[in-house]
């Protein structure tokens, strides 16, 4: 009679294992033929539901072209400023340098006058 028992018990066990795998196989079909179907949908355009733009990424596509665009002209004008700040230090090297050129002369000029005396 144990043995009747436990062969009960291990019929049934199988069986609900079974019930749980035939019901997780169920869902999962179901789920896969759900998306199936929803992956077939398209827009009035016929244009498949899941591959439409939506408006926030064309916003964002937009805001960064922008954002790109103002960069570039922040680097330009960087390269102005700097192409004229190179021209400025050239044109006071130039200043520098003669005014260097017109003291080592007047040094020259005050030691001929002082040694002369």
């Amino acid at each position: 009679m144990g043995g009747f028992f436990l062969e009960s018990i291990y019929q049934a066990i199988i069986g609900i294992a079974l019930s749980v795998i035939i019901a997780a196989l169920f869902s999962i079909w179901s789920k896969v033929k759900e998306l199936h179907v929803w992956h077939d949908k398209e827009d009035e355009q016929g244009v498949k539901v899941w591959y439409t733009k939506n408006r926030t990424m064309e916003d964002s596509l937009a805001k960064l072209v922008d954002i790109c665009d103002r960069m570039d002209r922040r680097e330009e004008r960087s390269a102005l400023i700097q192409n004229e700040t190179i021209k400025v230090m050239q044109e006071h090297t130039i200043t520098v340098g003669k005014l260097v050129a017109v003291v080592e002369a007047l040094v020259v000029m005050t030691k001929r006058n002082g040694s002369g005396k």
